[in-house]
């Protein structure tokens, strides 16, 4: 996937920490630099799983980033996890794998041909 391959962003903000602790929620996880959008990022939450969520975070949402330990594969490829404060409110996506059909998102389908017309 193009979102899982874009390189590391260095991400330089830093606030009163009881400002960032009432006024947003923590994300944790390997940034990375959006694809096609400047104004975003993509936060990885489990860079090595082949099934890992991430979430499309607002540049301007972002209240404050500690970085926290390096995590590395089985493979010895290193990746830098993040703690990111995000604007409590502010707009993310979360992107997320799925079996279709599965009984946990068949009522998400727009169009589901066997539940329209019975056998």
């Amino acid at each position: 996937m193009k979102y899982l391959q874009t390189s590391h962003i260095e991400i330089q903000k830093s606030g009163l920490r009881d400002d960032y602790l009432r006024r947003g929620v923590a994300f944790l996880g390997a940034p990375r630099k959006h694809p096609y959008d400047p104004e975003k990022i993509i936060l990885v939450v489990n860079p090595f799983s082949r099934e890992t969520d991430f979430y499309e975070l607002r540049l301007q949402d972002i209240l404050h980033v500690e970085e926290r330990s390096n995590l590395v594969s089985e493979d010895g490829e290193s990746v830098q996890i993040a703690e990111i404060w995000v604007l409590r409110g502010g707009l993310a996506v979360k992107f997320e794998p799925f079996v279709v059909g599965t009984s946990s998102v068949a009522g998400r389908a727009v169009w589901d041909r066997e539940a329209r017309n019975p056998r």
